[in-house]
């Protein structure tokens, strides 16, 4: 709400309510394609048992498959060095 106030422009709060409508409307079958979301990975980018926000096909019964795009190395290795930061932050 601080962030409106100071912007007056609603942008604090209109962009995660349209990405919550991608995400509904993604589970329920009304749009096609892959959006970005918090999944665990099971292997994907050579990341296990961590939530990383990836691109993933949703459906009714929630993710259906996760995208994987090709990633520069060094973007790659950004990817897995947040992962391990995550999976060290769940350690605690």
């Amino acid at each position: 709400a601080a962030v409106v106030a100071l912007r007056r422009t609603g942008s604090a709060t209109i962009a995660p309510a349209h990405a919550i409508c991608e995400v509904l409307e993604a589970l329920r079958g009304a749009r096609a394609g892959a959006v970005p979301v918090s999944v665990v990975l099971e292997g994907e980018y050579g990341i296990e048992g961590v939530v990383v926000g990836v691109p993933a096909i949703l459906g009714p019964k929630g993710v259906i498959e996760v995208v994987e795009i090709d990633l520069a190395p060094g973007e790659l290795a950004a990817l897995r060095a947040a992962a391990e930061a995550v999976a060290d932050r769940m350690d605690v």
